[in-house]
């Protein structure tokens, strides 16, 4: 590897570099083609992870004739500059054109190999057929990049040594799903230990590590005294003392707690641990759900005893036009409030105020106040519920979606039916911050 990247012209690799370039690069030797068609990197800001990538698409594109790398990163102007620098500089030797107008960067090699770039959106290279796609900074991007540059792939599957999709970037947040879900495949790889299929590389701190801990650094930092000084470091934590999570994030590699199996929706084991067999009491509230396809819907009741709420799914059938009658059936009964979401259910609602059945609907941001309200009633053990698997499977798939500093649970990123929780979560914030209305007031003229 070192005499390659002489050859290549790249800057120094620190051992680390050498070591995930060996190993993300290998070949099958009976088939000769790559055995690893996914790889990737997890590592904090300013550790080199600029020059890998540098390194990787020159031997790609030199190595064999006539690849396709595309890269792309959150912001294209910048993946563009680039992508110009590095044909400016350490490829110049290698290149036969370069395009450089605004929009149609693009540059060739004697190999007949090219580079491009494209905006990191839901129509990333589509149109175009790609031996290599690199994705930088995929803790800020979503699902719709992957799935707009997973089929470019599919025509040159055939063609040796094979295609390669790089995800790459540091730690993320809880809105950072398509990186967490690769995190997670990539260290369930490491576990079987296949030697083909995944390849995945992480350093980072441990979630017990000491972030003032220069220990910790060394650890988590493979560039640190390289690229990145202990000084720089203290620095920045000083700066960050208010927003560790940030520099957990960006220089540690660190993601917050609680990102679990439920994919940045509910903490798994908190979930777990709050089941209750006891017979719900106290004041009831409903609400109910209807899946984005409308192929079941859900109603769900929250009690509140003693300042804790315990949500149970009380009926779940295919189709939602069985929703009007039941919930007419529950308002018939006195004192009793129900809600919905106000976009998903607005069918039902309409029927019910057709009907003259009073509907408490909710639109994003008390839907966003009432998701965050259920995620603190977890985590303070002042929420409990029914031990059902329509909820937990529901639990289990579920993803959240940012608007603005709240969030809301996510129809089209979650991988399972999560109306049973939507209607959990508004059941449990209705009982809690609503009023149950009044009993009507009845005089009797009797003597």
């Amino acid at each position: 590897m070192e005499s390659l990247r002489r050859a290549l012209g790249v800057p120094a690799w620190m051992p680390w570099q050498a070591d995930v370039m060996a190993t993300a690069l290998e070949v099958e030797p009976d088939t000769g083609a790559l055995a690893y068609p996914i790889v990737g990197l997890s590592v904090g800001r300013q550790e080199g992870k600029s020059s890998l990538i540098d390194a990787v698409l020159l031997l790609r594109s030199n190595a064999f004739m006539a690849q396709r790398s595309l890269y792309l990163c959150q912001d294209r102007q910048l993946a563009a500059e680039r992508l110009l620098d590095l044909a400016d500089g350490p490829a110049r030797r290698y290149v036969a054109t370069t395009v450089r107008s605004n929009g149609r960067e693009r540059v060739t090699f004697r190999t007949r190999s090219r580079w491009t770039v494209a905006a990191a959106t839901a129509k990333a290279g589509r149109g175009r057929s790609n031996d290599l796609v690199v994705v930088d900074e995929a803790a800020l991007l979503g699902w719709p990049v992957v799935d707009a540059v997973g089929p470019t792939q599919a025509a040159r599957t055939m063609f040796k040594p094979g295609t390669q999709l790089w995800v790459v970037s540091n730690a993320g947040d809880a809105t950072s799903l398509m990186f967490w879900h690769y995190t997670e495949l990539g260290r369930d790889a490491t576990l079987v230990d296949s030697g083909a299929g995944v390849a995945w590389f992480e350093w980072g701190a441990a979630d017990d590590d000491e972030r003032d801990d220069p220990a910790t650094w060394r650890a988590a930092m493979p560039s640190l005294g390289a690229t990145i000084s202990e000084t720089f470091v203290a620095t920045k934590l000083a700066e960050l003392v208010r927003e560790p999570e940030r520099f957990d994030r960006e220089y540690l590699n660190r993601w917050p707690p609680g990102m679990t199996g439920a994919g940045a929706g509910l903490d798994l084991a908190l979930w777990a641990a709050a089941v209750t067999m006891l017979e719900p009491v106290g004041r009831a509230a409903y609400a109910f759900d209807i899946a984005a396809d409308r192929s079941a819907a859900t109603i769900v009741r929250a009690t509140l005893d003693a300042g804790v709420v315990t949500v149970e799914a009380i009926d779940h059938r295919p189709g939602s036009g069985w929703v009007p009658d039941a919930v007419a059936a529950l308002v018939g009964k006195a004192g009793v409030t129900v809600a919905a979401d106000d976009l998903t259910c607005a069918g039902a609602i309409a029927e019910l105020a057709r009907r003259h059945v009073p509907v408490t609907s909710y639109g994003a941001a008390t839907i966003g106040r009432a998701c965050l309200a259920f995620d603190d009633a977890l985590h303070a053990g002042t929420l409990k519920h029914r031990d059902q698997a329509l909820l937990d499977t529901a639990v289990l798939g579920a993803r959240r979606r940012l608007f603005g500093d709240a969030w809301a649970w996510s129809r089209t990123r979650s991988t399972t039916d999560v109306a049973p929780l939507v209607a959990a979560t508004l059941a449990a914030w209705v009982v809690r911050d609503v009023p149950a209305p009044a009993r009507p007031l009845v005089l009797s003229a009797r003597p």
